[in-house]
């Protein structure tokens, strides 16, 4: 993996206006460029275009390509940037979160010692709304004689921004599922795990960040429902005990945290549908 000619950076952007140039800043200044930035609008109504125009007028050392789609969910959008992408390697990047500088370059660094990886994820910072930070660590608990496949479906072990992987990997499993409202990059990451060799980079290299808006700040229950269709659909993985195992778990994790938001939102009425 060369990043300058083999790496392809796809952001999707939906509003991103407030905080879109934070993020490409921290592109711009890696150690190691990128082959190009492909950055895909979701149909944004707010002036995020003309920011990432600006930006990339003022970044001239820094290939940036920006699409148009009408707006239909960040899974289109991913799909239609690797689509367009001209790197062999993909590395995700949300417009809100934000990359140390040398991500790539020790990504890549990484990948000398294991070529045969196919996909990378490095350790990242959870930055809360309470601008509080903590370490994630994707590979605890990880191990390497045991199934890709049923390791993923116990615990999803991949931050989209975290993740650099082969382009051909992504379009021969199809791509994104832009019909499920979310967990549409765990869903791609089980599609593709009976094929998928990993290399865990123990580095810190970027700031996961939740925002009001964003999937981590709340619509706890929407998001348990198709967290549940995800998994139902790929229980081949596990054994069926495994499996009610794995829902229960799931379920009393949901329940917590729609109980705290309810707290915080006291008018605001959560319905349950599996």
């Amino acid at each position: 993996m060369n990043p300058n000619d083999d790496v392809s950076v796809v952001i999707p952007v939906f509003e991103a206006a407030n905080f879109i140039t934070d993020t490409l800043e921290t592109v711009a200044i890696q150690t190691t460029l990128p082959l190009e930035v492909v950055i895909v609008d979701d149909g944004s109504q707010d002036n995020t275009c003309d920011v990432i125009e600006l930006f990339s007028k003022a970044n001239p050392q820094i290939k940036i390509r920006l699409l148009r789609e009408a707006h239909c969910g960040p899974g289109n959008a991913r799909n239609a940037g690797v689509n367009a992408a001209k790197g062999s390697w993909i590395a995700f990047l949300d417009s809100d979160d934000l990359w140390h500088s040398n991500k790539l370059e020790q990504m890549a660094v990484a990948h000398q010692t294991n070529p045969e990886a196919n996909i990378l994820c490095h350790n990242e910072i959870h930055r809360r709304f309470d601008n509080t930070d903590s370490v994630t660590d994707y590979s605890i608990g990880f191990r390497s004689d045991d199934s890709v496949s049923t390791q993923l479906f116990k615990c999803n072990r991949f931050s989209t921004s975290a993740v650099v992987c082969r382009r051909d990997m992504i379009l021969a499993c199809g791509g994104f599922d832009s019909t499920l409202p979310n967990a549409q990059d765990y869903e791609l990451w089980l599609r593709m795990s009976p094929g998928m060799k990993v290399l865990f980079v123990k580095d810190v290299l970027g700031v996961y960040v939740s925002r009001s808006g964003n999937i981590s700040s709340g619509k706890a229950w929407r998001r348990y429902k198709n967290v549940v269709r995800v998994l139902h659909r790929h229980r081949k993985f596990v054994t069926l005990v495994a499996y009610a195992k794995i829902l229960m778990r799931l379920s009393v994790v949901y329940i917590y945290y729609g109980t705290i938001q309810t707290f915080k939102n006291p008018t605001r009425t959560i319905k349950v549908e599996i």
